[in-house]
């Protein structure tokens, strides 16, 4: 995977620190920097980063990891969780799907960072009946937040048309409007790639049994079937030269 990392500038030797260690793990590394003291401008570039797709997932420093997990989240399609124990890492995916993580470099130690890191990276969520349920609920509550937003754009419009507030109103209406479909889509993409996710792990896959494909495919069970058949035959013994029959007497 690709990792986006990025801290403020006091925890940037813990940074080089885990950036070495995720190196090990076999994972790539982008780093964002740590020498801006507004450690918000770090954080909103890994979370855009992580929300475009451009990196996999992203770890962010700070002195508690609060900070900067503050400020990732105001990005959207950025979800940051602060960890500070194996199993909130863990769960931090598995239950949330959060693509970012946040630790604190003067409230946890080198090597349970390392622990966390681990424990987070080496997990991968998917969409599944008890986990499924809560990235449902976060959709359900985004659509509820659009439509109601939706119609408070059509008030201000209306108001605005008959005279009673100005132009400025409307705008900030279908702003937030505007703020709220990019939420609801952005979960939407959550949780389909969450059930792609599920369709690949069980080797699944997206063809129509009707299409016919344009380049040449075996039949499996067509194959089974001459396998099974070169089988035994190979078993069956094989069958006694025929005798010699004497000659005929003149």
């Amino acid at each position: 995977m690709i990792i986006a990392m990025g801290c403020d500038p006091n925890a940037q030797a813990y940074k080089e620190e885990m950036m070495d260690y995720v190196r090990s793990l076999g994972h790539e590394v982008v780093d964002f920097g740590s020498d801006d003291v507004i450690y918000a401008h770090v954080a909103t570039q890994v979370g855009e980063a992580v929300a475009a797709k451009k990196c996999d997932r992203g770890i962010l420093f700070c002195g508690t990891g609060i900070g900067v997990m503050l400020a990732a989240n105001k990005v959207k399609g950025a979800y940051a969780a602060n960890v500070d124990n194996v199993y909130a890492a863990k769960r931090a995916c598995l239950s949330n799907n959060c693509n970012i993580i946040t630790i604190g470099c003067q409230t946890v130690g080198n090597m349970l960072a390392k622990e966390l890191i681990s424990a987070y990276l080496d997990c991968e969520y998917v969409y599944n009946e008890r986990s499924g349920k809560k990235v449902d609920a976060i959709v359900a509550a985004s659509q509820a937040q659009g439509d109601s937003l939706r119609r408070a754009a059509e008030i201000a419009r209306l108001q605005y048309d008959n005279g009673y507030t100005d132009y400025l109103t409307v705008l900030d209406a279908e702003r937030q409007l505007f703020s709220a479909e990019l939420s609801l889509a952005n979960a939407l993409r959550d949780r389909l790639n969450a059930v792609v996710s599920v369709c690949m792990a069980l080797g699944g896959g997206w063809q129509d049994p009707n299409v016919k494909p344009s380049f040449p495919v075996a039949d499996a069970e067509e194959l089974v079937k001459a396998h099974d058949a070169a089988g035994q035959k190979a078993s069956q013994p094989a069958a006694a030269p025929a005798k010699a029959q004497p000659a005929a007497k003149q």
